[in-house]
């Protein structure tokens, strides 16, 4: 299984993983054009998208991936908040299992500010290798174990966006905005430290603010917690998931 990371900002996020050349799109947040452009223009192996919830970051270009004939996977709450139908939508729920033929998709609750946000956890039916996605939520209720790899929301330092309320650099609704609907890196280590890493291969910290976050400070800490490889997703970043060798 191969890693894609497209875009993972503020201003659009997708990634890409790919299995016997087959290909899953985790949300679809820019422009078709790019993610086309990205992918080589090899969309025919496209099985399908996920998308976490309707904030245009995620899902800019969800009307043309169901126009090209991928099958969306969307709750009923962020199809209904798109304005989402046709043949190619397919509703989840949350806590059920779905099967796709190249992928096992297990949708889960997070917290953020949409109608009816998840996040998804994706085994890969080839290699066995399990793949939790969850970005744009300030929490994640479930703890998960048997995880292979970790592409997770470590959006903003404590330390730094309070100094920044504080001094007024961002105003006082901003910060409740950041606190209320995104991961810091006080609560992802939270998380991460009643999951049972016993098997995590690697962690991509995902959408990291431009102001309020510090790379090295969150690479550091999240690595000397975890003892996971840790990196920071950057677009254009490429991976390959491995399970062999131990």
């Amino acid at each position: 299984m191969d890693l894609h990371v497209i875009a993972s900002s503020s201003k659009g996020n997708c990634c890409a993983v790919t299995s016997g050349g087959n290909t899953l799109l985790l949300d679809c947040g820019v422009p078709w054009g790019a993610i086309k452009a990205a992918l080589g223009y090899e969309t025919r192996r496209v099985v399908g998208c996920l998308v976490t919830h309707e904030h245009s970051d995620h899902a800019k270009a969800l009307r043309d991936v169901m126009g090209a004939g991928i099958d969306s996977y969307m709750t009923a709450g962020t199809a209904a908040a798109k304005g989402a139908a046709g043949h190619r939508l397919r509703v989840v729920k949350a806590e059920n299992a779905y099967q796709t033929e190249h992928f096992s998709v297990f949708p889960f609750k997070v917290r953020h500010d949409a109608e009816e946000p998840v996040g998804f956890l994706v085994g890969c039916k080839e290699t066995g290798a399990r793949l939790l996605y969850a970005v744009d939520t300030c929490g994640i209720e479930q703890a998960f174990s048997g995880l292979h790899y970790i592409l997770v929301e470590c959006n903003h330092c404590d330390d730094i966006a309070e100094a920044r309320a504080s001094s007024g650099e961002i105003t006082a609704a901003h910060y409740r905005r950041l606190v209320i609907n995104h991961m810091s890196l006080r609560s992802l280590k939270r998380y991460l430290s009643v999951c049972d890493l016993s098997l995590a291969r690697q962690i991509v910290l995902m959408h990291l603010s431009d102001n309020n976050s510090d790379e090295n400070q969150m690479l550091h800490e999240i690595g000397e917690l975890t003892r996971v490889p840790t990196v920071a997703a950057t677009a254009g970043l490429r991976m390959g998931l491995r399970l062999c060798p131990f």
